[in-house]
């Protein structure tokens, strides 16, 4: 579960929404985007995101920084899609195959891909890359090497060494599938992404991919459980496990299965995350799979969702995490409740404090609920025990001088 500072800022974010983002963006079909493109002779830039996406979030504060927001409005058409609710969505994840969020991705006028990660990225990385595309020319391999050609022509020079077994046009599916094999290696060195067409290639190839040679292929090559070799693997795992060390299996299915769960797009249902969650740890995965959900449900901003499998939660494994009862209390907060549902938060704060009485945000979060519930006395003693912890951790005492004002006008 994530730390409870973090869990309070997302609660507070989900109440007051997050700024737009500094740079312009449009929600704009991919052919609106490349007949203004060609129109105004810029390349696009593409970023697909979704409200849940915790990586996609880290991506606005980059875009807000004021360098690269006045770079990318007066040099790109920038098109950005929430791929949960945008009418373009299956557009994008069809032609960019969107498996993970964010997804981003620079094109030329004419629709061909300069650069594409599915990985957050340092906005004055991403900068330079963005300025290096201005070069018509200019054509990415990964964050730090580019490749300069014709993106039309047949061959490619690069600052990369490719083994001499490579001399066919690259991505070609119709070359000999030992070439595709070294191929699918070599593209695996350069970290951009291209080894997984190249791998998709050289399997289907493949009639029988029971071979060592293909099952170590298909460890080395798994990025996704949306795909027919994770299907393969779970099927025949014990095959596997009979060829290769169970930990390098195990690494792999636990890569994989993190990032479905936590970037994997469209997010995995109820029955799906059991599903997961059980590949890696049977003895468990129900309760995992909860806890996930927990999670999951404050990324998206749905607390009603969250406080209902909390619940369930609590009552099925009669757990002491003081997390949960606190972050229940914090429904409370910032919204308008009766007193039934005021007295309900306390109580859960109380528990988080009985749980764990070292942490001055319980605290301080019970002398907020007094104050709501107008009980001056509580609230002044909940506030003091904060203060009080607060001082040792060094915290900032000013939020608690203005929760102190709030006492002395009950």
């Amino acid at each position: 579960m994530k730390h409870y500072w973090v869990t309070f800022i997302t609660i507070f974010i989900c109440g007051i929404g997050i700024a737009q983002s500094s740079i312009l963006f449009n929600d704009l079909s991919l052919d609106a985007a490349l007949l203004l493109a060609k129109e105004k002779k810029q390349n696009i830039f593409i970023d697909t995101y979704a409200d849940w996406c915790i990586p996609c979030k880290k991506m606005e504060q980059e875009f807000k920084k004021n360098e690269i927001a006045t770079f990318f409005n007066e040099n790109y058409i920038n098109v950005r899609i929430n791929m949960d609710n945008s009418a373009n969505a299956d557009q994008y994840k069809k032609e960019f195959d969107v498996v993970f969020l964010p997804t981003m991705i620079l094109l030329d006028p004419n629709g061909n891909i300069k650069y594409k990660t599915d990985k957050i990225i340092n906005g004055d990385d991403l900068l330079v890359i963005a300025k290096k595309s201005m070069n018509a020319n200019v054509y990415f391999f990964n964050e730090t090497t580019d490749i300069i050609r014709d993106p039309m022509s047949a061959g490619s020079q690069t600052t990369h060494s490719a083994p001499e077994v490579i001399v066919h046009k690259l991505g070609d599916p119709n070359q000999n599938p030992e070439i595709m094999l070294k191929e699918a290696y070599f593209r695996i060195e350069l970290m951009d992404g291209s080894h997984r067409k190249t791998a998709k290639n050289y399997l289907e190839t493949q009639k029988d991919w029971s071979s060592q040679k293909n099952k170590r292929f298909i460890l080395d090559f798994l990025y996704t459980v949306k795909s027919e070799e994770f299907v393969y693997l779970t099927q025949h795992i014990e095959d596997f496990k009979k060829e290769f060390e169970h930990s390098e299996i195990e690494q792999t299915l636990t890569i994989v299965i993190n990032d479905e769960l936590q970037n994997g797009f469209p997010r995995p249902t109820y029955e799906k995350a059991i599903e997961l969650f059980t590949l890696l740890n049977p003895t468990n995965a129900e309760e995992e799979t909860m806890k996930y959900f927990m999670e999951r449900y404050l990324d998206e901003c749905n607390f009603n969702a969250y406080k209902n499998i909390a619940i369930l939660y609590l009552q099925k494994y009669s757990t002491n995490d003081a997390e949960i009862y606190a972050t229940l209390g914090l429904e409370c907060i910032n919204k308008k409740v009766d007193n039934h549902q005021l007295q309900s938060c306390i109580e859960s704060t109380k528990k988080a404090v009985e749980l764990q009485n070292a942490i001055p945000f319980y605290y301080e979060q019970l002398a907020q609920l007094y104050i709501l519930k107008k009980d001056k006395k509580q609230a002044a003693k909940s506030l003091h025990k904060a203060q009080e912890l607060a001082k040792l951790c060094n915290h900032d005492m000013k939020y608690y001088n203005k929760l102190q004002m709030l006492i002395d006008n009950l």
